[in-house]
């Protein structure tokens, strides 16, 4: 087993960017979620860029409360201890930005979006529940 970089590859830096900067507005993670948020604003999925902002959010809040917690205490909370760091990046994520960047230069928003389709299951619920 390889381990994975600890930064996606090159060619897909500037998606990736996107995706972070994106994260660090409302989530906890740079999650493959964010991956799809990144795709819907580049244009190559036909979804408002703010519906998925929206179904990352009602999921991060869905997740926390189920083990009673709330959304808004537990970023409050994070935000003050990891002040000035980088969110953390999943392994689905990494995983993901991988095989999209694998043989080539430069990855566009479609072969991302591609790449989620084929290869994760948490992108195809996600855009399952966005395209209804």
């Amino acid at each position: 087993m390889r381990l994975l970089p600890t930064r996606p590859t090159a060619a897909a830096g500037a998606l990736f960017a996107r995706a972070c900067l994106e994260a660090e507005q409302f989530s906890f993670a740079v999650g493959v979620e964010h991956l799809v948020l990144v795709c819907a604003i580049e244009g190559a999925l036909d979804v408002d860029p703010d519906d998925v902002r929206e179904r990352i959010v009602a999921d991060e809040r869905d997740a926390l409360a189920s083990i009673g917690i709330s959304r808004e205490s537990a970023r409050g909370e994070l935000e003050d201890r990891l002040h000035g760091t980088c969110l953390p990046i999943s392994p689905e994520t990494k995983r993901m930005l991988e095989l999209a960047g694998r043989r080539r230069r430069v990855v566009t928003a479609e072969q991302l979006l591609a790449t989620l389709e084929q290869h994760s299951p948490t992108a195809r619920r996600l855009l399952r529940e966005l395209r209804r």
